[in-house]
């Protein structure tokens, strides 16, 4: 008998059930046999087992959209930590899809992230479901992230033309694109070194860790199942938290909701996009310019901060931030470059975020101050 794979169903025996697992003696080859994702009707959904969630700022790929899953072992409780991280236990399961909206054959660019649910909803409402519509999608990636007795480690999934299975790609891929909003560009798919990159986001303690998986990022309304409730306390119910309740910390803005005050909008922009390496823990430490929301020392925010290396990575500009003058600010200028030597971040985007640029440099704008 064939084993039983979650995508392709339409060969499946009936009542053949797939259950995620762990696969701790190597990589499986296609997505389908972690167990986790579903395609059925012409819907791409996440197993009973695993939770649709999503955060309040989600990081920028090239305006790509994402639809996330967690999975927890059976009796293993995931605990939350001082400052409101969630620590997984060994077995646990993350995936994150990334996908176009079509209209036929046609990509489109329709605005930001959904606040929950499938891609057929529109950007703006809050939408219901656990699923993606694949006729209104296209489907790019998986990366699975498994917690490992080793460790956390990334996997890439590339998603056939038929959108059927995803398979394993350990170096990567690029997938080029025509998006109606956009116009034509190569989307790039991360090799597995390149996922450590973002992922390792303590340089002293080594080791990968989830970047999204945070209560400040989770801290919001959880669509999917009812209004109104809360999607910490619907994860704690599915998945056993514990600690959340002496966590501390502060919740993160979905940026682009007009009523959020703009700093603190730039701020949530900053600690998603730029914080998993711009840190007092992570890989760009060495710059002393740390952008995550609970940062409180203007100088380490990159107010008046001269570069600790000048370059082509500067724009000419003098300082980090320059209040008043978001277009002669070097964060502003880096956010807008497309130059490898200079872009930030430096990996997971290919097009400039022509409406974070714009975030960011408005808030530099009305800051006050003179650097002099």
């Amino acid at each position: 008998m064939k084993p039983c794979h979650i995508v392709l169903l339409s060969v499946l025996l009936a009542g053949c059930k797939p259950t995620p697992a762990l696969h701790s003696s190597g990589y499986p080859q296609r997505l389908s046999d972690w167990g986790q994702l579903e395609v059925r009707a012409q819907q791409l959904t996440v197993h009973s087992e695993a939770t649709v969630y999503d955060l309040n700022t989600p990081l920028f790929s090239d305006y790509a959209q994402k639809f996330r899953s967690v999975w927890t072992p059976p009796g293993q409780g995931i605990e939350v930590t001082a400052d409101g991280e969630l620590n997984l236990p060994v077995g646990s399961v993350v995936t994150k899809t990334f996908y176009y909206n079509r209209e036929g054959d046609q990509l489109v660019h329709t605005g930001y992230e959904p606040v929950s649910g499938p891609a057929s909803e529109p950007a703006s409402e809050p939408a219901f479901g656990t699923s993606l519509d694949l006729d209104k999608v296209r489907l790019l990636e998986t990366r699975v992230l498994v917690h490992t007795e080793s460790g956390w480690r990334g996997l890439p999934y590339i998603w056939n033309q038929g959108q059927t299975e995803a398979t394993l790609e350990i170096t990567g891929g690029l997938i080029p694109l025509a998006v109606k909003g956009l116009g034509e560009f190569n989307y790039i798919v991360p090799d597995f070194n390149q996922c450590q990159g973002c992922h390792v986001t303590n340089v002293a303690a080594g080791g990968m860790r989830p970047i999204g998986l945070k209560a400040k990022h989770l801290d919001k309304s959880y669509s999917y199942a009812a209004p109104g409730l809360d999607q910490l306390t619907y994860l704690s119910e599915r998945h056993a938290i514990s600690g959340l309740e002496g966590a501390e910390y502060i919740v993160s803005a979905r940026w682009q909701e007009p009523e959020v005050p703009l700093d603190k909008a730039a701020r949530s922009y900053l600690d998603i996009n730029c914080s998993h390496c711009h840190s007092r823990t992570g890989p760009a430490d060495t710059s002393a310019m740390y952008l995550t929301l609970e940062e409180t020392d203007a100088i380490h925010l990159g107010v008046c901060k001269p570069p600790v290396a000048a370059g082509q990575g500067t724009g000419g500009h003098l300082f980090g931030i320059n209040p008043g003058h978001g277009q002669e600010s070097i964060l502003t200028f880096r956010l807008q470059s497309n130059d490898p030597g200079a872009m930030m971040p430096e990996l997971g985007r290919t097009l400039v975020h022509a409406e974070g640029v714009e975030l960011i440099s408005n808030w530099i704008d009305k800051m006050a101050g003179d650097c002099g």
